[in-house]
């Protein structure tokens, strides 16, 4: 049943709408504006829950309530890529130099960090990888 994707979508809509618990249902980096067409065919009936959109499309804030994240600072940015990955702080400016080629962005930073602490590499060796 999982197989055919309408009949997954009908499930998953069937079982949501039936609950009574609170549920969180995500739809992730929907940035393309046709996906955004149909998506409330996709939403559950009941209000126990709420649904979540990530989306760099501008267009996604008629859904509902919108919540725009900025960049972060870089202080923010050299806390999160260097805690827990092992990054070097004697290397400041190869630090800097991610955060900007990242955009300062707190998924790609975080993504970098896990990145860089899995594969065990200096800052610098990340940025010219």
């Amino acid at each position: 049943m999982l197989d055919n994707p309408e009949a997954a979508v009908t499930l998953v809509k069937e079982v949501l709408s039936s609950w009574s618990e609170r549920w969180l249902l995500v739809f992730d980096n929907l940035d393309n504006p046709e996906d955004l067409r149909g998506i409330v065919n996709f939403f559950p009936g009941n209000r126990h829950g709420c649904i979540l959109i990530t989306s760099r499309y501008a267009g996604s804030k008629e859904l509902g309530q919108s919540i725009l994240l900025d960049h972060m600072k870089e202080d923010e940015g050299l806390q999160l890529l260097l805690h827990s990955s092992g990054g070097d702080t004697a290397e400041p400016d190869a630090a800097k130099e991610i955060l900007s080629l990242l955009g300062d962005l707190p998924l790609a930073i975080d993504q970098a960090r896990a990145y860089i602490s899995k594969r065990q590499l200096g800052l610098r060796a990340f940025v010219r990888e």
